[in-house]
């Protein structure tokens, strides 16, 4: 053993026995806690009652923090373009789309992702209650599962369907709601 490993040695059975001291001031103390504040009382020159200095700059930071967020209040517009993979502006935190578009938005959202969007073309149908799409989205996809993968041809099919059902969307429930719908897909 080297004679700085040794003096290392020394530094710390004098911690743990300054940190058993500790514990048996403060029973609440865990082991870990009373030897950090051992450690600091050990390489403090002065020896503190008490080793607060985390706490304090914690504090520091909780105060400059508050500090900041103020700061962004102060500014009442606040404009985001990639909000929750949507691409829309928002102002002040606010969207102005209807909660049952919002849910709609999450499920196709959710179905794309797991590539199924043949059931996320078929669950907007749904919502708008267009029979028509609704019986020709459900046969493609029966038609699909037959095959075992999926044609052009019906890839092309279900693009037009989506359009069409798009602009439903954007002529019944205004410009934002579609927004969110189209980069839902």
């Amino acid at each position: 053993m080297t004679v700085k490993q040794k003096a290392a040695r020394a530094k710390f059975t004098k911690a743990i026995a300054e940190a058993k001291k500790l514990r048996a001031k403060n029973p609440k103390l865990t082991q870990a806690a009373a030897v950090k504040q051992a450690f600091a009382i050990l390489y403090s020159k002065d020896k503190p009652k008490k080793v607060g200095a985390v706490k304090k700059k914690a504090a520091v930071k909780k105060a400059a923090f508050k500090k900041k967020a103020a700061a962004k209040k102060s500014d009442s517009v606040h404009k985001d373009t990639n909000s929750h993979n949507v691409k829309i502006h928002i102002v002040s935190g606010v969207i102005k789309a209807k909660p049952s578009i919002i849910a709609l938005s999450k499920k196709i959202q959710k179905l794309t992702e797991y590539n199924d969007h043949n059931k996320a073309v078929l669950e907007l149908a749904k919502f708008l209650k267009h029979k028509k799409f609704i019986t020709g989205i459900s046969n493609i996809q029966k038609i699909a599962d037959n095959l075992g993968y999926m044609p052009s041809e019906l890839i092309s099919l279900r693009r037009k369907v989506l359009s069409e059902l798009l602009s439903q969307v954007k002529a019944k429930y205004g410009e934002i709601d579609y927004k969110l719908i189209y980069h839902s897909y």
